[in-house]
């Protein structure tokens, strides 16, 4: 599962790497797609718990965006989870499509259980 989590800062890589062929198709095929707004208020379970808005200065934010981001409130952010629902890593910030398909086929291709990251984006594949 793939969970890009994002405001107004997510719009922009919706556009130009989650609608690029090559990424959608590859996503399509390996990941379930789910997409969360980080500042959302409806209640989300998730593993048995509930998550639900905090209101916090003008805005607020999400408690589930919250615990998938590991508190480190960025957007837009892409959350990778296993089959089980075990978080892979997130990864923050805007990803132009080439960059975010190598992250996305070392999960979806299950590379990570076989080299850490930096082995993996050091072979230049």
């Amino acid at each position: 599962m793939s969970i890009p989590i994002g405001a107004v800062g997510a719009k922009k890589m919706d556009k130009d790497t989650f609608q690029n062929a090559e990424v959608a198709n590859y996503m399509a095929d390996n990941f379930y797609m789910v997409k969360l707004d980080g500042e959302g208020k409806d209640p989300i379970e998730f593993k048995g718990k509930t998550y639900k808005f905090v209101p916090s200065g003008r805005k607020g934010y999400h408690e589930f965006a919250a615990a998938l981001m590991q508190g480190k409130m960025s957007y837009p952010t892409t959350i990778f989870l296993d089959e089980k629902m075990n978080m892979l890593s997130p990864v923050p910030g805007y990803q132009k499509p080439k960059p975010f398909l190598e992250i996305a086929k070392y999960f979806g291709d299950d590379i990570y259980k076989e080299k850490d990251w930096k082995t993996y984006a050091g072979q230049g594949k």
